[in-house]
């Protein structure tokens, strides 16, 4: 779908590349299978190339299987460590706001889903030159919101 002016639509999946996203929603809840839980991102693209285009990302943060824990542990990692909060934290509130670099492919439609981006990167991994900033001019602090109930497992370190 395209927007009035011709170009893609806030949902429509961008080009692979990596671009600043501001994080608009976080919440861990389970997979769909039952068997891991996972940290669920609502991005939206902040820089020159697609604004406000939407993007989501699944970080695993406990499973069984040791190898995903290690790779949701790395991207978390490197998220945390773009958006200068720190690795230990407790509420997925003190993601809101804030702004760092994804990496996306670009997933080719197949007969059951149409196209779509997937996040490979996050962070530093996804751009090393990225500095941490502050929250994105304008909006709602992270900092400065009331306490909301988030993780509903103890915090972990990274």
């Amino acid at each position: 779908m395209t927007d009035e002016k011709g170009g893609l639509g806030e949902f429509e999946p961008v080009p692979a590349g990596v671009y600043p996203a501001q994080i608009v929603s976080a919440e861990e809840e389970p997979t769909k299978d039952g068997n891991s839980w996972m940290l669920k991102i609502q991005f939206s693209i902040v820089g020159p190339n697609y604004p406000g285009h939407r993007v989501w990302g699944r970080i695993i943060t406990a499973s069984a299987d040791p190898s995903k824990v290690a790779m949701g542990k790395r991207h978390l990692a490197n998220l945390l460590d773009a958006i200068g909060v720190g690795r230990r934290i407790s509420d997925t509130d003190v993601l809101l706001n804030k702004v760092a670099p994804i990496k996306v492919k670009l997933q080719a439609a197949t007969e059951q889903y149409s196209a779509s981006n997937n996040i490979v990167e996050y962070g530093i991994a996804a751009d090393p030159s990225f500095r941490p900033a502050n929250d994105v001019p304008g909006t709602a602090s992270a900092s400065a919101a009331a306490p909301k109930p988030g993780l509903k497992k103890p915090p972990m370190s990274f």
